[in-house]
């Protein structure tokens, strides 16, 4: 699945707009303008004096790029800034700044080449309603462009407050005004159903996203949506049917296939999910980084078929390392623990950490090794391993999980003195999320389950199904572990979905032991034949 952003337009864009329709607007005037191929839009300049219409900002490049993506002759690409629209692959970029005059809203906008910096055509509306100025801006850019989606000003106002909103809850309620202003909104219906489901409102999001096909059926991602939103619900009938329909409508795209090999896995269909990776492998070896080659390799292990997954995986390394992918390596080492094979998992790791070049791709390493002496319970080789992550640690995201594993390598202590050590150190928003997860690990690792249930029960409020972290299968084993198999039941009826490439650094908690887990539940249950066999995947993937 996918999202588009935009930011908050700036004074400095108005000033750069400027001095490029004065020195070049002229000359412009009298060459061939080239032909607009890929427009990146970013958000336009309020420079009237009611900050009421603020909103419109961000508005102008939803609306245009709506009217334009269908029109053949523009690929629209919404950015945040205008250096993000090299990034994208764009040719030219639309600047545009908006004021009310005499009643009418008047829009102004130019047309750059980014790669000679110059103004291809200048643009001019002005018209009594936003959607007016921004239908003829649209067709200025490309007489083809089509209508927006809607003719209703409050829908669309609903719809952007909706995206700019800073909870899930309230854009729910922001894209629920839109659709009620316009049922016939179809971006309204999409927006509704993805904030309905980050609240994990999966059939209701389901209906949404039914609505905004019905209203927009050739939007090949609003299928994808649909079917994992499906299985999200347990509907996996309603999930192949609508990524079968994303697969028509996209037929070159590997995507399709390896969002049915997702919706299986997910729901527990490990055969199947292989057979759907290994499709998307064969159509595109190269789809999102080999992807789907190393997912193939995780449905098989989730069979317990270890060497049928190795081989598996051996076919997506050769590929990523004639691709010269660097991260194969790591991956190679993180396989082999996966798979059962501890020692030369650590030994593959430490290796590439003393002879990596990359001073963060060592202290990944060291961090991965930290916490596999941590579950094996030497704290001391844990923590020594943290100080080397931490020593070798330069870019943020590096030096924060080195920061994790250290904080999980201390002194053994009761749950309240974990909290304080937590609350000491991290701070920051950044810091709050990492430290949340942090304390949670420790609390696994100490064996702390009830105090951990209580943390991973706020964490899995929020977490995606999709998320590496899997903290609905953690919460299910700190459940099960204090006797709470009935709320621990359902949490261990899904799997999540495999990365894309790699592991969680903290994947050694949850895998294999969703096997156990969810054999003490299903005892619980009376379900004695399917409890044995899940038992015996566990012991069988390494589980001790």
């Amino acid at each position: 699945m996918s999202s588009e952003r935009t930011g908050a337009a700036t004074p400095f864009r108005f000033a750069l707009l400027t001095a490029i329709l004065i020195s070049v607007g002229a000359s412009s005037c009298n060459r061939r303008p080239a032909p607009v191929q890929r427009l990146a839009i970013p958000a336009f300049e309020n420079l009237g004096g009611d900050t009421s219409d603020d909103w419109m900002a961000t508005a102008f490049p939803e609306v245009l790029a709506g009217q334009l993506r269908r029109s053949g002759g523009v690929r629209p690409e919404r950015v945040a800034t205008r250096a993000d629209a090299a990034a994208t692959g764009a040719t030219h970029i639309l600047h545009g700044y908006f004021y009310r005059r005499k009643g009418r809203l008047v829009v102004k906008g130019s047309v750059e080449e980014v790669a000679s910096v110059k103004t291809s055509r200048t643009l001019t509306a002005a018209r009594p309603s936003m959607l007016a100025a921004a239908n003829t801006i649209a067709r200025e850019i490309d007489p083809k462009a089509e209508p927006y989606g809607t003719s209703n000003e409050a829908a669309l106002r609903a719809l952007m407050e909706g995206r700019a909103a800073g909870d899930a809850a309230s854009a729910a309620c922001a894209f629920e005004r839109a659709v009620k202003a316009d049922p016939a909104f179809g971006a309204a219906s999409a927006a509704w159903g993805q904030a309905l489901a980050s609240e994990k409102r999966y059939a209701e999001a389901a209906a949404a996203f039914r609505e905004a096909m019905r209203r927009d059926p050739e939007q090949p991602l609003l299928w994808n949506e649909l079917g994992y939103t499906e299985a999200f619900a347990g509907n996996l009938d309603g999930a192949v049917k609508a990524l079968r329909e994303y697969e028509k409508r996209a037929p070159g795209d590997a995507n399709p296939l390896d969002s049915l090999g997702d919706v299986h896995y997910y729901l527990g269909h490990f055969a199947e999910a292989e057979r759907f990776y290994l499709q998307a492998h064969e159509k595109n070896a190269s789809f999102g980084g080999g992807a789907a080659g190393y997912k193939a390799a995780r449905a098989r292990l989730m069979t317990g078929d270890a060497a049928g997954a190795t081989e598996n995986f051996r076919r997506f390394a050769d590929t990523r390392r004639a691709a010269g992918d660097p991260q194969v390596d790591f991956q190679q080492a993180q396989w082999s623990y996966l798979s059962g094979r501890i020692r030369e998992a650590e030994d593959q790791a430490s290796q590439l950490a003393g002879k990596t070049a990359n001073s963060d791709a060592a202290s990944r390493a060291y961090s991965q090794l930290s916490v596999w002496r941590l579950a094996a319970g030497d704290v001391t080789r844990a923590r020594e391993y943290a100080a080397r992550a931490n020593s070798n640690a330069r870019q943020p995201v590096p030096r924060m999980l080195a920061g994790i594993c250290g904080f999980l390598a201390g002194p053994p202590a009761p749950a309240a003195d974990w909290r304080k050590r937590a609350a000491g150190q991290f701070s920051g928003p950044a810091g709050d999320a990492a430290g949340r997860y942090a304390l949670a690990y420790a609390l696994l690792f100490g064996r702390h389950f009830d105090a951990a249930a209580g943390v991973l029960r706020d964490l899995n409020r929020t977490a995606s199904p999709i998320a590496p972290e899997q903290v609905s299968i953690l919460l299910a084993w700190a459940l099960a572990e204090t006797g709470r198999f009935k709320e621990a039941a359902p949490l261990v009826e899904t799997f999540g979905i495999p990365g894309p490439g790699g592991e969680s650094t903290f994947a050694c908690l949850s895998f294999p032991r969703i096997f156990q887990v969810r054999a003490a539940v299903l005892k619980k249950q009376g379900k004695s034949n399917e409890a044995s066999r899940s038992l015996e995947l566990f012991r069988k993937l390494g589980g001790r």
